[in-house]
């Protein structure tokens, strides 16, 4: 039996890794910049706007065209009817988009292995999804609203 032994420094003499468990924050921040760098989410939330919006003008249009003076109009619901008949449909869609995105590209395994609590990986895509929808469904509905009172 031979023992070899080494004098001076060692062969991978790089500095050591600082690691950091995986917290909610930084899952939260990861999904953020996922969900900025899918393309499809852009145009999601511009349908989501175009339709919320276009919708509504549609149908504020079309009854301050029908409308007689006997005639009781509900101006709050006509104007926001886009976001609650088209709007929802088009979150739904984002929400499958944010949810399934990484399984069509595999990047759902580095995701888990980064994060392998799921339950902290779901809430942190809730979460952002959350805030995102809360965000331009505020501004949708306000506009909306404000269109359609105008007209």
């Amino acid at each position: 039996m031979a023992t070899v032994t080494t004098t001076g420094r060692a062969r991978n003499s790089a500095a050591p890794v600082q690691r950091y468990p995986a917290s909610l924050a930084g899952t939260i921040r990861s999904e953020f910049t996922k969900l900025r760098s899918v393309r499809s989410t852009y145009w999601t939330l511009l349908v989501l706007l175009a339709a919320g919006i276009g919708f509504s003008i549609a149908d504020c249009a079309g009854t301050a065209a029908h409308w007689s003076h006997g005639q009781f109009i509900d101006a709050t619901q006509d104007s926001v009817g886009g976001m609650i008949l088209l709007g929802e449909l088009v979150i739904v869609v984002l929400g499958a988009l944010v949810i399934t995105s990484e399984y069509s590209t595999g990047m759902i395994r580095t995701s888990l292995t980064v994060m392998p609590k799921r339950g902290t990986l779901y809430a942190a895509k809730a979460a952002v999804f959350g805030a995102i929808t809360l965000a331009v469904s505020l501004v949708t509905t306000f506009a909306a609203f404000f269109i359609g009172q105008t007209l």
